[in-house]
Order: structure tokens, then C-alpha cells, then sequence
């Protein structure tokens, strides 16, 4: 019984995002999708790899990119369509890291309502549904969550929880909200001779986080500047 529920809660999720997904393109888009889907064109027409747009990190635009330009995409309902197929396969992987997450820390009950919610959630949904990399952070940060919140995760766990992070952040400035949650995870079984354990895992997942984000984002280093101005110009909005 179980395993059908998870069967039949799965595939409504991933019917609900993927149903008519290419409806209206490539007139209907979402308003933002510029940003991500207009800056991979470019960079794919003018050669031009380096981002001239800044609000956000590069993982879904350089993401395109590669796609556009390693399958030949060039029309727009194909370049929109395959924007919003990426945003629905992660929307119906994050059912899937919900359930992960819910396995160590909910009955089977648990684990069933909590997948539940994340397949008809309308916000999900939506999301899931939009060439923007709102879904992707959401996947990356649940999946680092449910990777180090296990009693039995170690230094491994966290080092790949931290790659997820930088994943989230490289998705979306805001997936930075998950770092604290790593970091608190491993001093939730707090003792005094594991110190050093601690330690070891806190520094797995910074180094890993900050590799995965600068490789999702690479011209981050050199335009630091130009990013911070991008964020506070529209933190004003």
C-alpha cells in the first residue's frame, strides 16, 4: 500500500508539472525569463560567456547555454520549451529529496503527507512551471538538508550536502539560507570528544559549497563587484 501511494502521489506531481508545459510558447513566458533564457541565447549567438546580467548567479542561464549551443536549439519554442522541461524535471526531483528528507524524521505517514504537499503545492507547482531557477534552489537546498539530517551522516555527507549548497546558492543568491542549517546540523549531537568531527565536517561542506558555487558561477570572482551592485540595486526595488 505504501509504495503505491508513493507511486500514485509521484505522478501526480510530475503530471501537474509537466501537463501542456509548452503551452502558449513562445509568445506566453514568464515575465523574468529574459534573464535566464535571453542571456543563454546570447551568450550562445555572440560567443560571449560573460554574464551582462547580474542579479543572479549563473547555474540556470550557463546551464542553457551549454544545452542551446551543445544540441543546436535555436528556435524560440524550442529554447523556451527546454527552459521549462529543466525547471519541471528538478520541481518533480524535489518531490523526491522531500520524501528523502521526511525518511529520518517522519513515520511512513509522515513521509507520504510530506511528499504530498510538495507535489500539489501551488507554489511548487508554479514554479516548476516557469523558466526561472526559483525550483532549482528549492531542490538543492532540500536535498542538503536531507543529506545531513541523518544521526548517521559524516564528514562525506557534508561535504556533498555542501556541494548541493553551492548548487542553491549558483541557482539563487537566496539559497545561502541553507548554510546555517548545515552548519547547526552536526552540533545537534553535540558531545565534547566528537569536536574535532564537527570541525571536519563543517569545513568539508564550506570547501565543497564554495567550489560547486564558483563552478556554476565562475565570472563571480572577477565581477564581485558588479554582483553586490546587482544585488543592492535591486534589493531597493
Amino acid at each position: 500500500v505504501y509504495w503505491c501511494l508513493f507511486i500514485l502521489i509521484a505522478s501526480i506531481g510530475i503530471f501537474m508539472r509537466f501537463y501542456r508545459i509548452d503551452f502558449g510558447l513562445p509568445d506566453v513566458v514568464a515575465v523574468d525569463s529574459f534573464k535566464f533564457v535571453g542571456e543563454a541565447v546570447r551568450m550562445v549567438t555572440t560567443s560571449d560567456w560573460k554574464p551582462q546580467v547580474l542579479q543572479y548567479p549563473g547555474l540556470l542561464t550557463n546551464l542553457l547555454a551549454l544545452l542551446y549551443r551543445g544540441f543546436g536549439i535555436r528556435s524560440a519554442y524550442e529554447i523556451y520549451l527546454t527552459a521549462n522541461i529543466i525547471c519541471a524535471l528538478a520541481g518533480g526531483m524535489l518531490i523526491f529529496a522531500t520524501w528523502c528528507a521526511a525518511r529520518t524524521v517522519c513515520g511512513k505517514l509522515g513521509q507520504l503527507v510530506a511528499m504530498s504537499l510538495a507535489a500539489v503545492c501551488i507554489i511548487c507547482v508554479t514554479q516548476s512551471r516557469t523558466a526561472a531557477p526559483d525550483i532549482l534552489m528549492s531542490l538543492f537546498m532540500t536535498a542538503a538538508m536531507a543529506v545531513v539530517v541523518s544521526e548517521k551522516a559524516g564528514t562525506k555527507s557534508f561535504a556533498f550536502a555542501g556541494a548541493l549548497a553551492g548548487f542553491a546558492v549558483g541557482a539563487k543568491f537566496t539559497g545561502v539560507y541553507v548554510i546555517p542549517f548545515i552548519v547547526v546540523a552536526p552540533l545537534l549531537h553535540w558531545k565534547p570528544s566528537r569536536w574535532l568531527e564537527i570541525v571536519k565536517r563543517i569545513a568539508a561542506a564550506t570547501v565543497t559549497g564554495t567550489v560547486f558555487f564558483i563552478l556554476t558561477t565562475p565570472w563571480f570572482i572577477p565581477l564581485a563587484q558588479k554582483y553586490w551592485d546587482a544585488l543592492v540595486w535591486e534589493s531597493y526595488i
